[in-house]
């Protein structure tokens, strides 16, 4: 875990893996005085299909920096599953040792009470026997979960922190030069003659602020999040074929309207 310059946590770049979404739900719901705010950071009016196409793309945002950011690494997950895999196979070896009668009398004892406990506690629906056979399909079902992480690790189709806010600045950075509203980020460098920083890097710190604290990302400083925007844009253009995550929608492509 490391520090971000505006004190929020974050885990590292390491590939995450999940296999479900996360439990916590959050919107994207801008006030009245804050699209007022977005259209005069933007320098434009947004029509209804403008604030559409922008939640969309925000909730978007949301909903997979949360997965991100809650999903173990794959680091995590591995070590888990050899853990109990090597717990199933444990087991497995002690109650072929209890046929064989290798076992102490009091290992034996121990085992034969565990047992009868478990008919007790489950009405007679599991037995050591059927224990067994459990044991074997759980450490065969790890050993394939296993296999398939690390496949997909080496295919590339895992997940790092971080992915999600690329892809919502290339998609917005889309949308603003579909509309013809010009975005350019200039590291924080005052540009205009009004002396503020780049439109585009304003919007996207007034649209944080509408954001859920934990799902902010570089609000320290307007001219950190210009700099990472440019970042962000860059890379969108290398990621956005990655299996439908980055895709752009119908809206992101719209032909600049007419004056």
């Amino acid at each position: 875990m490391t520090k971000r310059k505006d004190r929020s946590t974050h885990k590292s770049r390491l590939p995450k893996y999940f296999a479900g979404s996360t439990s916590e739900t959050e919107s994207f719901d801008p006030s009245v005085e804050d699209w007022k705010r977005f259209e005069e950071t933007l320098g434009v009016q947004l029509r209804d299909h403008d604030r559409a196409t922008i939640t969309e793309i925000v909730e978007n945002y949301i909903d997979w920096a949360q997965v991100e950011i809650d999903a173990p690494t794959v680091h995590d997950v591995l070590r888990s599953l050899d853990r109990f895999s090597r717990a199933a196979m444990a087991l497995g070896v002690l109650l072929v040792e209890t046929e064989d009668r290798t076992l102490s009398d009091a290992q034996r004892w121990a085992l034969a009470s565990a047992g009868w406990n478990m008919r007790l506690s489950t009405e007679g629906r599991h037995t050591i026997s059927s224990l067994s056979e459990g044991l074997i399909a759980f450490f065969n079902g790890t050993q394939g979960s296993i296999a398939e992480i690390k496949q997909h690790t080496q295919e590339g189709d895992l997940v790092s922190e971080g992915d999600a806010w690329i892809s919502l600045i290339g998609r917005l950075w889309n949308l603003a030069l579909a509309r013809g509203w010009k975005p350019s980020a200039s590291k924080g460098q005052r540009t205009s003659r009004l002396g503020s920083h780049s439109r585009f890097a304003e919007f996207i710190y007034a649209l944080q602020e509408c954001l859920p604290q934990r799902l902010r990302r570089y609000a320290a400083s307007k001219e950190s999040l210009a700099k990472e925007i440019l970042r962000a844009r860059k890379m969108f253009g290398v990621q956005s074929g990655f299996d439908g995550y980055f895709t752009l929608t119908s809206g992101d492509q719209v032909a600049p309207e007419s004056k």
